[in-house]
């Protein structure tokens, strides 16, 4: 199982799907009975709970003076308290001392001469008191059998042992090499990581939407059947599935807010103290007041471009990875995916929706990726206003960065209108822009269709919508340009002009202007009347620095991105289930060296 490799190779007991961990009936009732609770045996027999009794033993050693009640009470108490067999066998062998015996009666031959005699002790504080063995098996509520097993042990130089009753083999137990054949099954498909997610729970992974455990069940059956095995039951199979792997299947929503779901444990939980609660409640309100914050800016900057022609807001978001082929037959649920990925521009004075798309062998989805993007959409639809405002959500690798920031940079020298940007960020978790629904247009419509290439999942988004149809622009190699130059010809500082350390995950509004070009202005609030920041990118040489709009930005990809050979193979195999006329794509897929089962996938969702 290659999800719990990493922890088993650190000695930690790898995490599963099942978090809690309920004891079997058979292990209740060895816990119940090995802590003298009362309990059901398997045949339903009720077996009462051990209770202390002050039991006179009436012997010559006058036991019952010797010992006091109370301290008789408490090392019952301590021996059922263990709660381990073994360690309680252990405890018993330890109060009892064997000698030789010293004198011999006279006995015929009819059966064997001790060859050690027993003497019994009861623990009272520092001391130990000798007592008779009626006494003392009255004490611990133990049966003369139990100590007599222990102790041989003892004599043989073993361990006091532990409890094998109930310990071997069910007759029911399903054979290792089928609960194997499980694993095998569910290693077969296709797992993916999350970006997200990594960061708090690094070995989670995910499957296809499409899949479910009773499919893959059913599934299990069909393989099962052409390999002329006796499958196990469903139980089992699921059973498996949540034991011994951390799988589930879909890409993680943020419906929520990380940060409220977070709050609303803590102050529920019962060790916080009031003015603890007090503090989260605080901090809870103003986090929502940002978040309400970021909704009335975009709503105001909306307003505005209606009334301005020359002010343009947009909204820039990823949609999820979109795969192809996307087949409905049993074999297509153990390939890899090829992937469409598709950023969406969402114009708020017209509502209109812009697609660029491009699909994995064309350019990856990183910042320089989105960047290309945006400036493309500024140039287009843009050139001619003189202020232009951005909103994405906070997905630090992908919008809030400099290698974006310098893009940004660049465009405001360029040849156009505009003199300034800003790109302004909502509150991870509350981040609900136009485009969810842009997206969810594009979802609904092909959820009922069949795609087969890159090209179905572009006509898909083309025709998503009746009214206000998206533009769909397809990206080629060519429109993605690195940032490389522009990060050689700046000075990425770690302090902002005031000498303060800065941090771009507090970020939520940056700013480019046409008049300080080497000058990135920012603030840690969308609050209009709070001053900016500012960051010198200005380089330290000595000597005018070369303008940014004038550096010349290269292509970021030469050529085709090459696919693992595993996901290629995978394609070739599919070939049979997917019209001849996109053969050619898929047998003329570029491949690397790397395997696929090198590293994970990403699934890149929203914060």
């Amino acid at each position: 199982m290659d999800i719990t490799d990493d922890e088993s190779e650190k000695g930690r007991t790898p995490r599963t799907r099942k978090r809690k961990c309920y004891l079997s009936k058979k292990e209740y009732r060895r816990k119940k009975r090995n802590s003298g609770k009362a309990y059901r045996t398997l045949k339903g027999k009720k077996v009462s709970e051990k209770i202390f009794s002050n039991v006179n033993c009436h012997c010559r050693m006058k036991c019952f003076d010797k010992v006091d009640e109370e301290d008789r009470k408490k090392t019952f108490e301590n021996f059922w308290n263990i709660g381990v067999f073994s360690c309680q066998n252990a405890f018993l062998c330890g109060l009892i001392k064997q000698e030789k015996p010293k004198v011999r009666r006279p006995r015929d031959n009819s059966r064997q001469a001790k060859i050690a005699i027993n003497q019994y002790y009861i623990p009272i504080g520092g001391n130990s008191v000798k007592v008779c063995k009626k006494y003392f098996l009255d004490t611990f509520q133990i049966s003369d059998g139990r100590m007599t097993r222990a102790m041989k042990k003892v004599q043989t130089g073993e361990q006091p042992g532990a409890d094998k009753r109930g310990s071997g083999t069910p007759a029911n137990k399903i054979p290792e090499d089928k609960i194997n054949k499980i694993r095998e099954h569910i290693s077969s498909f296709p797992m993916y990581q999350s970006h997200y997610t990594r960061a708090h729970n690094p070995n989670r992974k995910y499957l296809s939407s499409n899949l479910n455990i009773r499919l893959m069940y059913n599934l299990y059956q069909e393989d099962c059947k052409n390999k002329a095995i006796i499958p196990v039951k469903e139980a089992i199979y699921r059973r498996t599935f949540n034991s011994d792997f951390n799988l589930h299947f879909h890409v993680p929503n943020k419906d929520t807010c990380v940060k409220c779901d977070q709050y609303k444990i803590l102050k529920t939980a019962p060790d916080v103290d009031k003015n603890e609660k007090r503090k989260l409640e605080v901090e809870h309100e103003l986090h929502l007041r940002k978040a309400e914050a970021a909704r009335q800016s975009m709503k105001r900057e909306k307003e505005k471009s209606d009334r301005d022609s020359l002010y343009y807001v947009f909204t820039f978001d990823l949609e999820k990875a979109l795969p192809f082929p996307t087949l409905t037959c049993s074999v297509a649920y153990y390939k890899r995916n090829m992937y469409v990925y598709n950023l969406g521009c969402h114009e708020l004075s017209s509502g209109l929706g812009f697609m660029y798309v491009w699909d994995e062998t064309t350019a990856s989805r990183g910042a320089q990726e989105i960047g290309s993007c945006v400036t493309k959409h500024i140039d287009a639809r843009a050139a001619k206003c003189t202020h232009v405002v951005m909103y994405s959500d906070a997905c630090t690798g992908q919008n809030r960065n400099i290698k974006l920031a310098l893009m940004c940079m660049k465009a405001v020298q360029s040849d156009n209108n505009v003199n300034i940007i800003d790109h302004k960020f909502m509150v991870s978790g509350h981040s609900f822009l136009p485009n969810d629904s842009d997206f969810g247009s594009v979802e609904v419509y092909a959820k009922t269709r069949t795609m087969f290439s890159r090209e179905d999942w572009y006509t898909a988004i083309a025709k998503a919508r009746r009214n206000k149809p998206f533009h769909v622009t397809v990206m080629t190699s060519e429109d993605f340009m690195s940032t490389k130059n522009l990060e050689q010809a700046v000075t990425n500082r770690k302090i902002n002009e005031r000498k303060q350390p800065l941090s771009w995950l507090k970020m939520q509004w940056i700013r480019s202007t046409r008049h300080e070009p080497f000058t990135l202005f920012y603030k840690e609030t969308l609050n209009e009347d709070y001053p900016f920041e500012s960051i010198n990118l200005k380089p330290a040489k000595v000597g005018r620095p070369i303008s940014i709009g004038n550096i010349q930005l290269d292509k970021l990809y030469k050529g085709p991105r090459p696919v693992t050979a595993e996901k290629k193979k995978d394609m070739v195999d599919l070939l049979p289930y997917i019209p001849p006329i996109y053969h050619d794509y898929f047998k003329n897929l570029k491949t690397c060296g790397i395997s696929q089962d090198s590293g994970p996938m990403e699934i890149i969702e929203e914060l």
